[in-house]
């Protein structure tokens, strides 16, 4: 019982969700992270990321990958889909030129791996691991809600092609729990666009 209430817990919205329109567009996409516990969500322990959320995609046949834990990053579905801004706001940081790893070599030097930062009123928003050379945005430019930020890659610290995407207090640095299209990103979550 007790188990059952700990794994509830972390499904339900534990602080006021800050809305953000879904980062990703055209596609069938799963939360493969996320929630407020550590069974649901391995960013749960990290101050500024405990509500972070890794978003994959599934294929035509319901799998994230056309193989069994293919080493090619473009094998995976959600490699190279476009990624859009969740928020209007300014670009605070863009960073672009690091290499795609194939899975699951990991860069662990450069955890965001090619990622842009946006300042959405008090939050900034991070959305990480995108492909090498996709960034369209450039430090100090504005972006609405569905510009193009980029592409999804496998940059930096990921064991495989993912979209991650966290937003923190500008202010305190602390995570701030998210919400997308009203519905609060956990484990195995679906979104179709």
């Amino acid at each position: 019982g007790m188990a059952l209430v700990y794994v509830v817990s972390g499904l339900i919205a534990r602080d006021r969700p800050h809305a953000l329109a879904f980062p990703l567009d055209a596609g069938r996409f799963v939360v493969a992270q996320g929630g407020g516990i550590g069974i649901l969500n391995h960013h749960s322990g990290h101050r500024a990321q405990r509500h972070a959320v890794d978003i994959t995609a599934l294929g035509a046949s319901g799998f994230r990958a056309s193989g069994l834990l293919p080493h090619d990053p473009a094998r995976y579905a959600i490699f190279g889909k476009p990624v859009i801004s969740p928020c209007d706001g300014t670009v605070a940081a863009a960073v672009d030129g690091l290499p795609d790893l194939s899975p699951p070599q990991a860069d662990r030097n450069n955890p965001a791996g090619n990622h842009v930062v946006l300042a959405c009123g008090g939050l900034l928003v991070e959305l990480a691991h995108l492909r090498k050379g996709s960034v369209v945005v450039a430090v100090g430019k504005p972006v609405r809600i569905g510009d193009p930020i980029g592409e999804v890659g496998n940059s930096g610290n990921s064991t495989e092609p993912h979209l991650h995407i966290h937003a923190v207090d500008a202010v305190s640095g602390n995570g701030i729990q998210m919400s997308f299209d009203g519905v609060v990103p956990v484990r195995n979550s679906v979104w179709q666009r």
